[in-house]
């Protein structure tokens, strides 16, 4: 798991300016650029990624491939009327490849123009990123039961990639103490579903049945 946490560095700014950017022109917009997060964790080369409208829709959880394709294309316009004033991805064409690729535009990945980016509702930069990971077992992830606190509980753990206090794990998934030790409570979803467990010593751990794609 180690070695699968090693992201390009698109992928570390691109989820900072997911994590701060508040200008979507629909809220379509942002689980189609998050889906291509998810895609550019799974199969980036050298910041280029494969993911197919039929992929992003299925991540995103998106009913209808047109709603998808029309997301693409506002997010990788250079036409303001499109609803941004820069492409936030940009399409590229590799030889063989049946599906469409992608990277993320400069202006996303520019490392000084990231830092420049108000922070989050949250009070944090860490981003919120959606189905990175399956289970063996229950499908609470992919129908979005745990719900946005969860969701950013369990990326953070995946992050931390260790056993951790329920502090570490606020602190790197940006909510406060009492909501990540709320997700963390026995009865919740992410205990009694098996996605993390309780170790010793008041440390928590993703269980090893999730699997980083």
């Amino acid at each position: 798991m180690t070695g699968e946490s090693q992201m390009p560095s698109d992928y570390d700014a691109a989820r900072v300016f997911a994590g701060a950017f508040t200008a979507w022109a629909k809220p379509v917009d942002r689980r189609v650029f998050e889906a291509l997060l998810v895609r550019c964790a799974q199969d980036a080369r050298g910041g280029v990624f494969r993911a197919s409208v039929r992929e992003v829709a299925a991540i995103a959880r998106v009913s209808g491939c047109q709603h998808v394709r029309a997301a693409l294309r506002r997010l990788s316009s250079a036409q303001p009327a499109d609803g941004y004033a820069t492409p936030l991805i940009e399409r590229v064409d590799v030889p063989g490849e049946m599906a469409s690729s992608w990277r993320f535009a400069p202006g996303v990945v520019n490392v000084a123009n990231v830092r420049n980016v108000p922070t989050s509702p949250y009070g944090t930069k860490h981003a919120y990123i959606v189905g990175t990971f399956r289970t063996n077992e229950n499908d609470a992830i992919e129908r979005g039961a745990l719900g946005d606190t969860g969701m950013r509980v369990v990326c953070a753990m995946l992050d931390l990639a260790a056993p951790s206090s329920a502090r570490a794990i606020a602190a790197r998934a940006g909510v406060t103490l009492d909501q990540a030790r709320y997700a963390l409570r026995p009865r919740g979803l992410l205990r009694s579903t098996g996605l993390v467990t309780h170790h010793a010593h008041g440390l928590w751990a993703i269980d090893p049945v999730v699997k980083v794609r």
